[in-house]
């Protein structure tokens, strides 16, 4: 099967699911589900059987080519976008919704896992839970230089980032990105929509090559 992994979210999905639960109270939709240790994820090693074993059955399964998923995929550098490649691709999806009264935070839990021939090459989890919250500054992100900035130096600012991915969820061989996701929904008359996403991408030495960020704010 010839595919193209997805990277992201589709922002236009995430808001019309934040607005549907603005309604609901003090209700939860979805299996909970909690952060992913640094083990249990490792790319080019973890199966999807693994990944099954450890979070439940997914919401969502999709095979094939996922690309349409993306969509601000030609907004991105060259190098963030996923490559087309011989064999199986997979993605599971899984999320989890806690809502309040109105006046409240709605709070949100999502784990997106890709799959090329039953190896992880791309993971991205998001939550708005305090416990486990994937908010960060993205104004730190000024300070980086494209061919100085090493990954280490990026995860010092920003903290650990929600997720990874190497080819071909990235472009080119011997890359590898990192990723924050952060969406936040406050049950306010008028509706408070905080979405942030900021894509880092380094060479084999773990030199920043490129920088994605896209951020909106209702």
């Amino acid at each position: 099967m010839k595919g193209r992994l997805a990277l992201g979210p589709v922002l236009s999905r995430v808001v019309v699911i934040a607005l549907v639960f603005l309604t609901a109270a003090c209700a939860s939709h979805g299996k909970d589900f909690q952060r992913p240790d640094q083990t249990s994820l490792i790319l080019e090693q973890t199966t999807k059987a693994e990944v099954i074993a450890r979070f439940g059955q997914p919401k969502r399964r999709t095979a094939g080519d996922v690309n349409g998923w993306v969509s601000d995929k030609d907004n991105r550098p060259a190098g963030f976008r996923s490559a087309t490649v011989e064999g199986d691709i997979e993605r599971l999806t899984y999320s989890f919704f806690k809502s309040g009264p109105v006046g409240i935070v709605d709070y949100s839990r999502r784990l997106s896992v890709g799959f090329w021939n039953d190896k992880l090459v791309f993971y991205e989890f998001s939550s708005s839970f305090p416990q486990d919250t994937t908010a960060f500054d993205e104004n730190r992100a000024a300070s980086f230089v494209r061919g100085k900035t090493t990954r280490d130096e990026a995860i010092g600012l920003l903290g650990r980032p929600g997720g990874e991915g190497v080819y071909p969820a990235v472009a080119k061989p011997g890359t590898r990105m990192i990723s924050y996701l952060y969406f936040y929904v406050e049950a306010l008359i008028g509706a408070k929509v905080i979405f942030k996403h900021l894509d880092l991408l380094f060479d084999s030495s773990d030199r920043l090559l490129e920088i994605y960020m896209s951020a909106q704010g209702t």
